[in-house]
Order: C-alpha cells, then sequence, then structure tokens
C-alpha cells in the first residue's frame, strides 16, 4: 500500500509588520512619556543645570512658560556665593529668544518687570579661587 503524502505544513503568518509596529508605538510612547516629564519638571531642572556649573551665580526661578515664541520666567534671583541675600531680583523676566539663538548663548530682546538690584563691593569674580577679591 502505497503511503499517503503528509499533509502540507503551514507557513506561520509573518510577524515582522506588528513587531516593527510595536517598537515605533513603544518609542513614541517613551518619548511622549519623557517630553511630558521633562515640561513638568522644567523649572527643577533649569534650577538644577543652572546652578550645577562652576559659577559664582546661582539662580533659582519660580516658574517659567513659554507662549507665543517667548520664554517667560517668574520669580527669578541671581544670589552670588559670598551673599545670603539675592543680587538681582526679578518678578517676570520674559525673552523673544529663539531656542537656536538660546543654544548660542544669546538671549535677544530681555524685558524684566519689577527689577531689583542690591550690588555689594567686594564680591569676588573667580569661582575656582575662594580668596580672590577683586
Amino acid at each position: 500500500m502505497p503511503e499517503s503524502p503528509s499533509p502540507p505544513v503551514a507557513r506561520r503568518p509573518r510577524r515582522w509588520g506588528r513587531r516593527i509596529a510595536g517598537v515605533l508605538l513603544g518609542g513614541g510612547l517613551l518619548l511622549a512619556g519623557l517630553g511630558t516629564a521633562g515640561w513638568f519638571a522644567r523649572v527643577g531642572l533649569i534650577n538644577h543645570f543652572a546652578n550645577s556649573s562652576n559659577s559664582v551665580w546661582k539662580i533659582r526661578v519660580g516658574a517659567v512658560d513659554w507662549a507665543g515664541g517667548k520664554i517667560e520666567m517668574r520669580n527669578l534671583s541671581v544670589r552670588h556665593v559670598d551673599q545670603s541675600e539675592p543680587v538681582f531680583q526679578a518678578t517676570r523676566l520674559t525673552t523673544d529668544a529663539t531656542w537656536d539663538q538660546l543654544k548660542q548663548g544669546q538671549l535677544g530682546t530681555v524685558t524684566a518687570e519689577e527689577p531689583v538690584v542690591f550690588w555689594r563691593d567686594g564680591l569676588r569674580e573667580d569661582p575656582l579661587d575662594p580668596e580672590a577679591k577683586p
């Protein structure tokens, strides 16, 4: 008796399309989550990066908003490391600089509302030498 042929083997469906879609969806959700977390933590991030450098100036920002192409910082204070009181304070500071200008270190037009400057003689300028006085 001749042997009957074995039934054809069913091909597994290709799932590469689903895998690529899953990776893209997961990457998009991750980027959206990081962007949202960065936006909500923007004040803390700005305060951290502004004060983490080896500078004699310490900057503190109360709130940051971006609307209409302008960056607005509220309750801004600048303090010198030799002083406990701020050297400069402003209720609101607004700049119309673009992100590209900010990356190049350009602030554009800056408007300060209710600025207060408390300058004191004898503030050192060199962050590396604590004994340096002008």
